[in-house]
């Protein structure tokens, strides 16, 4: 079915043809563009923007999450470092107190070993005097023996 109008206009030499289907269809895409912007396109776009809001609460949340976790990390990374600080201060104080010990274990020793040396010394010099004196008077004796002896003769 072809309609053409009456008075029919030129454009640029050609002639427009008007088809009655053109305009039914035309109509009939514009009610149902209306019905599915109404029913489908309404309750999708709904859908999508709660998914989209929920999306961005859930961001909002994983990086105020994160912004935590990072704090938690920071602070727990100082106190680790401190932490460490303390137990090389707490290391090395016990190493000085250790060396302290270990020297003044070592005078202990070295005074105590001095002392049993002077009375062995001691010792030892009284057994040679009393063994000097005792070797002069078997000395004395024999040689009163000897003068004796010779005396005799």
């Amino acid at each position: 079915m072809t309609l053409e109008c009456k008075n029919a206009k030129k454009l640029n030499g050609f002639m427009i043809s008007l088809d009655l289907s053109l305009f039914a269809i035309a109509l009939i895409i514009g009610i149902l563009t209306f019905f599915m912007q109404k029913v489908y396109f309404n309750s999708v776009s709904k859908i999508k923007e709660g998914r989209e809001s929920l999306i961005s609460k859930n961001e909002k949340k994983v990086s105020e999450i994160v912004s935590i976790y990072e704090e938690k990390l920071s602070f727990l990374n100082d106190k680790l470092s401190q932490a460490r600080i303390e137990a090389s201060e707490i290391k090395e104080n016990i190493r000085n107190k250790t060396q302290t010990e270990i020297e003044r274990i070592i005078n202990e020793a070295k005074a105590l070993s001095e002392k049993m040396l002077k009375e062995e010394l001691k010792k030892i010099d009284n057994q040679k005097r009393e063994a000097i004196k005792k070797l002069e008077k078997e000395a004395d004796e024999i040689s009163e023996m000897i003068v004796e002896s010779f005396l005799k003769i």
